[in-house]
């Protein structure tokens, strides 16, 4: 294979498949929060973590942490432990309801 011809072919799908708008990408996600910086990291980080399996679990997934989270992500995430958020998804579709969440 030609040198050039493995960068035309990706910068193709590039082409193809980049759509800003997409609505099925947890990216998406990021572009919705807040301007300040921080807040984007924070979802960014949980778009990423969270991004396996079926689209349609994943934007679900992404969408009930987000709504957790609220306006300010990384505010949330600073007061917050890890283990009272996860107490704050209990009865979401993913695998976090642990028992010890009504001693918070």
């Amino acid at each position: 294979m030609p040198q050039g011809s493995l960068k035309a072919i990706l910068d193709a799908q590039y082409e193809a498949f980049n759509v800003e708008d997409s609505a099925t990408d947890p990216v998406q996600f990021v572009h919705r929060a807040n301007a300040a910086p921080a807040d984007r990291e924070i979802v960014g980080f949980i778009a990423a973590g969270l991004a396996f399996g079926r689209v349609a679990s994943v934007m679900a997934s992404v969408g009930r942490v987000t709504e957790v989270m609220g306006a300010s992500p990384a505010r949330n995430y600073m007061r917050k432990t890890a283990a009272r958020t996860s107490c704050d998804l209990n009865g979401s579709t993913m695998k976090v309801a642990p028992t010890w969440c009504a001693s918070f």
